[in-house]
């Protein structure tokens, strides 16, 4: 891997209370029953935005979750398969979501970032999507994956977040023998050639560096997605999931919520109630926590399998 040495962390300690969480709402979308498989969101004045991980449209929802939500669509492709397996096979794969406070494309006003895993060729594109609307702007990524998946095992993006003139990956390292890994790309030049030519390739990376989160009950630890906080940190979720690969699932066993300085540096790192997998992470700018959960929230099981769910937690004191 490129870049500086592997940065520090501390420890999980068990021995502190668990965090709680308790749940907000649940995403209910106009005429559709349920957002699912929701995975990034991002919360902006009185609107919370969320991106599922197997469709072609934003959720998009007031923070109240009092209404349901309007579906907006990123990408102009052709209907998704409802079979499940050809669906997966199909799908875009949307993991993480953030906010670009300004658009350096062109664009007037704040936009959502949100870019594919990269764990298969259709997962290799990104878009942005103009907050007051707008037209998306998809772009490719390939090039830039092609090097990371040089430097990385499955490759398999699930967060990003923008602090000043730094864009920040997460690699989720749940393949047998990998790694987690954070990826630091010039927000300059990734945005520079995503409005010149519509790809963003290895000119824009700074830094590939492997980050070891521990275990939870004999499990790896992995990122699940990352989000900018106002005081400069980043807030981040990992996941104990019993699984082997980028691809599939497998048993969860519990999940973490972090702080992490700039230089990567993991401040802190306490375990969530519940045996719950935390897909999202949002950080509001009054400084509360919303975290998008798999099928439950504040340790309840959902009465829907599937069923999405957003929750608040108190975030980790520094």
């Amino acid at each position: 891997m490129s870049g500086d040495e592997q940065p520090q962390v501390r420890s999980l300690d068990l021995s502190l209370p668990r965090l709680s969480m308790r749940k907000l709402g649940e995403l209910r979308m106009e005429g559709e029953g349920k957002l699912s498989a929701a995975s990034g969101l991002v919360s902006l004045d009185d609107q919370l935005f969320v991106v599922p991980d197997d469709g072609l449209s934003l959720g998009c929802f007031e923070t109240s979750l009092s209404r349901p939500g309007k579906a907006r669509p990123v990408f102009r492709d052709a209907p998704l398969p409802e079979d499940h397996a050809e669906r997966k096979k199909a799908k875009p794969d949307l993991e993480s979501l953030t906010l670009v406070p300004s658009q350096p494309s062109g664009q007037t006003g704040p936009s959502l970032l949100s870019v594919g895993s990269g764990s298969s060729e259709r997962r290799q594109r990104g878009v942005l999507v103009p907050v007051e609307g707008g037209e998306p702007l998809s772009f490719d990524l390939t090039p830039l994956y092609q090097e990371l998946s040089r430097q990385l095992s499955d490759l398999n993006i699930e967060g990003v977040a923008i602090q000043g003139q730094l864009v920040r990956m997460v690699h989720r390292g749940n393949s047998a023998g990998g790694t987690n890994a954070l990826i630091d790309l010039d927000a300059a030049r990734f945005f520079g050639l995503i409005a010149e030519i519509g790809a963003v390739g290895p000119e824009a990376l700074q830094s590939v560096r492997a980050v070891d989160l521990g275990e939870l009950s004999g499990v790896k630890l992995t990122f699940t997605d990352l989000a900018p906080a106002p005081d400069g940190h980043f807030v981040f979720t990992a996941s104990a999931e019993n699984t082997d690969n980028p691809y599939d699932d497998g048993a969860v066993l519990g999940s973490v919520l972090g702080r992490m300085d700039r230089d990567g540096t993991v401040r802190d790192l306490r375990l969530l109630d519940g045996q719950v997998k935390v897909e999202g992470v949002d950080v509001a700018a009054d400084g509360q926590v919303r975290l998008v959960t798999d099928a439950a929230a504040a340790g309840e099981q959902s009465e829907v399998e599937g069923e999405e769910e957003v929750a608040a937690a108190e975030a980790p004191a520094e």
